[in-house]
């Protein structure tokens, strides 16, 4: 128990906040115990403050790091998502293509390569072959036998 200037012995935390056994509650007596339980209140209040501003400080760092770590991820996946729709775009119109009846020149791949010859070169000899192939007389029973032309 504690001791006040008016030598009005107060509940303390050494005999758990209890009275002491000769306690009147004058107005002297009154204020000296709120007295006491405002100063401790206070310090508490103060405490209380500070904690509540470093819990805040704390999470807006952490919001931060986290906010910077995810976005930095989230772009580059948006990175990935963007290179993966340029090659499906790519894939779906070849496919598109080849299943119109047609066949990219760049896609051809050679397995036993000779100089010069590429996807392009053979899709042009392949169609200056057909041209010739149109231009020439066809031979049928016909022209064979019968001398028809």
């Amino acid at each position: 128990m504690s001791s006040s200037s008016t030598d009005v012995l107060i509940p303390s935390p050494l005999a758990d906040y209890k009275s002491p056994p000769n306690l009147r509650f004058s107005p002297q007596v009154w204020d000296a115990v709120f007295k006491s339980i405002g100063e401790r209140l206070r310090t508490l209040e103060a405490q209380k403050a500070t904690l509540e501003a470093i819990i805040d400080a704390l999470q807006t760092s952490a919001l931060q790091t986290v906010t910077a770590t995810i976005t930095a991820e989230i772009e580059a996946r948006r990175a990935d998502l963007t290179r993966l729709e340029a090659e499906f775009k790519a894939v779906s119109d070849a496919y598109i293509e080849l299943v119109a009846g047609g066949v990219y020149a760049d896609a051809i791949q050679l397995r036993d390569t000779v100089p010069g010859v590429t996807g392009h070169t053979v899709q042009a000899a392949i169609t200056e072959i057909a041209t010739r192939l149109a231009t020439l007389k066809k031979i049928t029973p016909a022209t064979v036998f019968l001398g028809a032309s």
